[in-house]
């Protein structure tokens, strides 16, 4: 995944493509969260949110800052993913299923354990937000092998469900 994000990266550098930077950068920090190699994928979603900032792409903006705070949330640094989950919170006021977002639920997911690991009340509300989301995501879908494939394939979509069944 690191080697694939760092070509798209040049690739989208050398032909200043900034939408594709980003988009590399958010992947290449995936890649690194992935590697446990935290110190870079803060860094590449930083990145990825610059650009997104820039450019006024709020939804994907908000997409790097829950991913800034995941990184947050790993490395056990729960005041400054609460930061950016507060942050993503705010435009989720404007935006409430996160529409345009590549993977609302990943979103959705990070503000839940961050909110949960502070035990601020409002991780309730995103959890169920969530899987009412994910549940019409689901319903779309005309097998229950399908549905059950959607949700267990995907690890984001598997937690939610999971946390929500704890709830």
């Amino acid at each position: 995944a690191i080697y694939w994000a760092e070509k798209a990266l040049a690739l989208s550098e050398k032909i200043a493509d900034q939408i594709g930077a980003a988009w590399s950068f958010f992947y290449l920090g995936y890649g690194y969260l992935l590697d446990k190699q935290y110190a870079q994928a803060q860094k590449a979603f930083i990145d990825s949110l610059r650009i997104r900032e820039g450019i006024n792409a709020k939804v994907l903006a908000a997409e790097s800052q829950a991913a800034i705070a995941q990184t947050s949330l790993e490395v056990l640094d729960i005041e400054s993913a609460l930061a950016e989950v507060e942050k993503v919170i705010l435009y989720m006021q404007e935006n409430p299923h996160l529409e345009g977002a590549e993977e609302p639920l990943r979103i959705m997911l990070t503000c839940y354990l961050v909110l949960k690991e502070k035990k601020d009340p409002r991780h309730k509300n995103i959890l169920q937000a969530a899987n009412l989301l994910l549940d019409t995501q689901v319903s779309k879908l005309r097998s229950e092998e399908a549905r059950r494939i959607y949700v267990e394939n995907v690890p984001w979509r598997r937690a939610l469900r999971s946390h929500y069944r704890e709830l």
